[in-house]
């Protein structure tokens, strides 16, 4: 029972990271057509928000009140959250895609490990820090071309995504644990909608899209924002924040699938280096536990 019960929530996490996968993509699209950055976010977000409200409707989700003691983690999951995409976006708009993924699944692994050893007192056995090691090496295999320095204020942005992600990923666990997994996203999604209504006030940036095919890549991204936050909440509520931050990176094996059976794009022998020692990094910990 207890192996099955770590499959499910490890299934949950690796299709997270093929919805994740299709984030890049689908923030070009709807970039291209003329949303602005908080422009498109805000849309999204209102699409979001009637996505779960819908579902809390129709399945009679079942709500409890919440506990004052529990009001600062919604609130910090949120702008985790909300920290993630408002940096992620223009950076991933304005870097090359190598680039972005690297300093943020670098960043976003590294917070995951410090939350998840410093907040929830997970162990760092042998199987972990060797499941790290390889990660990091293998992203930096994986994008090694397109790492450079430069002053670029969206390399900042990426990092600082990265960290939040993190971050989001694993306070998640803080409210689940007490809270249904739609009450959970429904809270912090119109949570989320009041920091982007705000930001979007304050940056004035474009809303008025007449593009149908960027709006339909945007309510596409909205149902895919939605099936990803319920596999991310119900797949961290169950495993290590540690061993979860490991099984997102799948996200970069799917980037080299995708790329291939859609796109025709033939990985380099570099690429396949580095997608392995992700795996490897992946699978690990399951083999060497002390």
């Amino acid at each position: 029972m207890k192996n099955k019960n770590k499959t499910l929530p490890s299934t949950a996490i690796l299709l997270a990271g093929f919805g994740y996968a299709l984030y890049g993509p689908l923030s070009r699209i709807v970039g291209s057509g003329g949303f602005g950055t908080t422009g498109q976010i805000l849309i999204r977000t209102i699409i979001c928000a009637i996505i779960v409200s819908l579902i809390t409707v129709f399945t009679r989700a079942k709500l409890i009140k919440i506990k004052p003691r529990d009001y600062h983690w919604f609130v910090l999951l949120s702008l985790a959250a909300a920290g993630t995409t408002l940096f992620y976006i223009p950076a991933i708009i304005n870097l090359p895609l190598g680039l972005t993924m690297f300093l943020f699944y670098a960043f976003g692994t590294i917070s995951s490990y410090l939350v998840g050893y410093f907040l929830f007192k997970e162990s760092l056995n042998k199987g972990k820090v060797i499941a790290f090691i390889l990660a990091i090496v293998g992203l930096t295999v994986m994008f090694f071309k397109s790492i450079y320095l430069t002053n670029n204020l969206y390399i900042i942005f990426a990092c600082i995504s990265g960290f939040f992600y993190g971050l989001y990923s694993t306070f998640s666990k803080k409210i689940t644990n007490k809270y249904s997994l739609t009450q959970s996203v429904l809270v912090t999604t119109i949570i989320q909608l009041t920091i982007f209504l705000i930001s979007w006030l304050i940056i004035r940036d474009n809303i008025y899209v007449y593009s149908i095919q960027s709006w339909a890549a945007n309510i596409y991204y909205a149902i895919d924002v939605i099936v990803v936050v319920y596999l991310v909440f119900y797949g961290f509520k169950h495993i290590e924040a540690q061993i979860g931050s490991l099984l997102l990176l799948s996200e970069l094996v799917f980037i080299i699938v995708i790329g291939f059976m859609f796109y025709h794009e033939v990985p380099s022998i570099v690429q396949l280096i580095g997608g392995v020692l992700i795996v490897l990094g992946m699978i690990i910990p399951q083999f060497i536990k002390n």
